[in-house]
Order: structure tokens, then sequence, then C-alpha cells
């Protein structure tokens, strides 16, 4: 892990509010936005507005607390296409969704056993 240590106050606060002004938290991924690398565009992130690119974003972030939120959404995504129903182009956005969502979660579960195996 790396860390650093500020002692001096004023640093402290820029490097905070710098962070406060990135760290977007959402209900499904978080993002550390940068406009440059943003999916969304430099006017962003829409976390809220459905529209956020998630897992198509380099400025996603992921972590355990979004698991449960992931793991219905596969569940939602499993319950449409076992419906049979919807145009092929969305079937196909789905399927690509549920791929990225299913390799996410397996990195998750990746990490955390290293973590438990380090302590």
């Amino acid at each position: 892990m790396r860390a650093q240590i500020i002692t001096d106050p004023r640093r402290a606060e820029y490097i905070t509010n710098k962070l406060a002004e990135r760290l977007h938290l959402g209900i499904t991924n978080d993002c550390m936005f940068n406009a440059s690398t943003a999916a969304c565009g430099s006017n962003g992130p829409f976390l809220g507005d459905h529209i956020c690119s998630g897992s198509d974003c380099a400025n996603s972030l992921y972590t355990t607390k979004h698991r449960k939120v992931l793991e219905s959404h596969i569940e939602r995504i499993d319950k449409f296409l076992d419906g049979g129903k919807g145009h092929q182009q969305f079937i196909e956005h789905l399927r690509k969704d549920r791929a990225r969502i299913v390799a996410l979660l397996r990195e998750m579960t990746r990490e955390q056993e290293l973590h438990e195996e380090e302590s």
C-alpha cells in the first residue's frame, strides 16, 4: 500500500478539495471524474441520470459495496433475456453488459481473496 503523510495543513486542504471535486459516489459504481478520459464527455459525470457508461469508462471505480447492486443487475438482465423479447441490438448490448459485470465481479472476488490471504 502506498501512503502519503501530509504535514502542511494547506496542502492537506488542497488535496481534499481536489478529491471532492473529482470523486462522485454512485449506486452501481463510483466515478473519479477526469474529463479527458470520461465516456460521458466533459460535462459529466451522470451517475444518477442512467447515462453513466459504468464499466465502459476509465473513470469508473467499483468496490465491494457495489457487489449486491451488480448481482441484482445481472438478475434483471437474465430475466429480460429469458423473456425472448426485444430488439436484437439491445439484446446484444445487454449480453455485453452482463459479460462485463460478471468479469468485474470475478475480479472483485479475486482481489478480496488475495486481500484475505495477506491478512
